[in-house]
């Protein structure tokens, strides 16, 4: 977790407290979060875009989900300008209305590279697989390979300051045998990967499978049901990750 992001939640009683009493396809803890986003708090405009955005503490609202994302990218809040572009990456329903695939995961890239520039692990992931597909840039595998490097670089800094291993600690390798960067593309061996990535709980891990299963890729069957519980096991670490916070009985 961002040193910044966690000072800035955990500093904040009201943010911690509105963090406790979320539940999913609840409202209870919205109403305290939208009182600090109000306030220009760029943590609490960032957990209520992603409580809304993945509709776990709040009801599903993919425009208001934007504007509050929105407000905190424009702070230059680190974790915010990742939310903001994963709305533009995943091509969510408040920008749909452009109708230009490709303007949209331009921004999208915009945002993650801020968001990488400010420390954001997640948005080095996102910028590995848009270099390496060519996702509104040129497909650049020595750019890809940098972003996978810094990721790296940024897992291993954290697993010294906090003594143990760490969520996605495995994820590089995901992208590296997937993608084929610096080594030969290999699924089985990225599957595995990813696997354990997920089981280190590991929120972007959890998206990815609950892709793979949707679609049926990868080595994964067709499945939507493990699709929706990768989803929502996803969601309950990201609105924690947000919140500054570790989800109610999990240990790293």
């Amino acid at each position: 977790m961002p040193a910044s992001t966690a000072r800035l939640a955990l500093a904040d009683p009201d943010l911690a407290s509105a963090y406790r009493i979320l539940r999913p396809g609840q409202d209870g803890g919205l109403k305290v979060t939208v009182e600090r986003a109000q306030t220009g708090n760029p943590a609490a405009e960032t957990a209520a875009c992603v409580i809304i955005r993945t509709g776990y503490g709040a009801s599903w609202d993919g425009f208001r989900a934007s504007e509050w994302c929105k407000e905190a990218a424009a702070q230059g809040y680190a974790l915010g300008e990742y939310e903001y572009g994963q709305i533009y990456y995943r091509y969510e329903v408040a920008f749909n209305a452009l109708g230009d695939q490709e303007l949209q995961q331009q921004w999208a890239l915009h945002w993650m590279s801020q968001a990488a520039k400010h420390g954001i692990v997640q948005a080095d992931f996102a910028l590995i697989r848009a270099n390496a597909l060519g996702e509104g840039v040129t497909a650049n595998k020595d750019l890809a390979l940098f972003y996978l490097q810094e990721a790296r670089k940024r897992l291993r800094e954290a697993k010294q300051a906090a003594g143990y291993d760490i969520s996605c600690q495995m994820l590089p390798d995901y992208y590296a045998a997937r993608y084929g960067i610096g080594e030969a593309q290999d699924i089985d061996r990225a599957r595995t990967a990813l696997q354990q990535a997920a089981e280190q709980e590991c929120w972007v891990a959890q998206m990815i499978i609950a892709s793979l299963y949707h679609y049926g890729a990868d080595g994964f069957p067709q499945d939507f049901n493990a699709a929706v519980f990768y989803t929502n096991r996803a969601a309950r670490l990201e609105v924690a990750y947000a919140y500054g916070q570790s989800p109610e009985g999990w240990q790293p």
